[in-house]
């Protein structure tokens, strides 16, 4: 079968370029207060930022690690560690909901291990009965080396319009049906993981959706709206456009 007329590239592709016109439009009147790192790795270079001013991390230096000390940094709006070679896991402190103010968290293409797990500390995120989470826009952590389940705890993450994980391929177990609650998320990529099961009927309800990918995986089933899951079109009110969603599953 030929490639369909509406294509969605495989993940990380042409991604500095959507990534920019993305950080445009989610901090349009924001003033962002960076570190002035040059090419200092970014364990140095955490260690000069302000902690009360710092809204951005950004272009550092290739190498290294992902310090602790970040979790320091609690005006951090956006995160941008693309394609700096970084080792290791992501910091046990690094709870995301210390950075009550981060919008963009964006670590692809680097050398990260860890399981995912390391995120249910959102589930902790707690003022009384109510769940404070930050408000993040867009979430990748693609092409790296993580593993485990996927946290059912995203699903918290009201306000999230991008959830890319594709590219990793110790990602295992199933779909966690809470992504159906993203009513805002207009990308899911999830493809080239090692995630089985069935899609779960939950997301249907993703009308924004308009970028689906699940490549390369072991999942069964039909994508919510009807669409056999060994072929790739158009889905009615799923998506407005179902684009390389789910061809290549075993």
């Amino acid at each position: 079968m030929g490639r369909p007329a509406c294509w969605f590239p495989a993940p990380g592709r042409c991604f500095s370029v959507v990534l920019a016109v993305f950080l445009l439009a989610i901090v349009p009147q924001t003033i962002a207060i960076s570190c002035d790192c040059g090419n200092s790795p970014l364990v140095e270079c955490v260690s000069t930022c302000a902690p009360n001013k710092t809204t951005s991390l950004s272009y550092v230096g290739n190498g290294g690690t992902i310090p602790q000390a970040i979790a320091t940094l609690t005006k951090l709006q956006v995160v941008n560690l693309t394609h700096l070679e970084l080792t290791g896991t992501l910091p046990e402190q690094l709870e995301l909901r210390k950075l009550p103010a981060l919008t963009t968290f964006v670590v692809n293409n680097n050398q990260l291990t860890g399981d995912l797990q390391i995120l249910e500390g959102l589930e902790h995120a707690l003022e009384g009965d109510k769940l404070l989470l930050p408000p993040l826009r867009l979430l990748s952590l693609s092409d790296n080396e993580f593993e485990g389940p996927i946290p059912a705890v995203l699903g918290s993450l009201s306000s999230l319009t991008s959830l890319m994980l594709g590219n990793n391929s110790k990602i295992n177990g199933s779909l966690p049906a809470s992504i159906g609650s993203l009513k805002q998320l207009t990308t899911l990529s999830m493809g080239n993981t090692y995630l089985e099961g069935t899609i779960p009927p939950s997301l249907g309800s993703l009308e924004r959706l308009s970028k689906f990918s699940l490549f390369n995986n072991y999942l069964t089933g039909t994508v919510p709206g009807g669409t056999e899951l060994n072929t790739v079109e158009s889905s009615g009110g799923f998506c407005q456009m179902l684009q390389s969603v789910v061809d290549q599953n075993g």
